[in-house]
């Protein structure tokens, strides 16, 4: 859970890191369609104050969120560094939903 938000982080990453058509396949596949990929805020404050403060398992890696920037590319954040950046989409990074409480 993030403070100051009604939003629930899944327990772990999905299996493999992926590409983000193939991450977003994954999503929909859930059947729920309550999961998703977070938005480039909620990356953030999910990097601020769950992986920073070592809660939740995450991966010194690039994480996808759900953002377009264009047809071919997508925000990503690698959450070594804590940078934010445009990604190619065919790029296969790791990937950790959500969904509104």
């Amino acid at each position: 859970m993030i403070k100051g938000k009604a939003l629930k982080v899944a327990d772990e990453d999905f299996p493999k890191s992926m590409s983000w058509d193939n991450a977003m396949a994954a999503v929909a596949s859930l059947g729920d369609g309550k999961w998703r990929l977070p938005t480039m805020e909620e990356l953030r404050a999910i990097y601020q104050q769950l992986y920073v403060q070592d809660e939740g398992s995450f991966a010194t890696a690039a994480y996808y969120t759900g953002v377009e920037v264009t047809a071919a590319n997508a925000w990503a954040m690698n959450f070594e560094m804590g940078n934010v950046y445009n990604c190619f989409k065919g790029n296969t990074l790791k990937v950790r939903v959500v969904r509104d409480n």
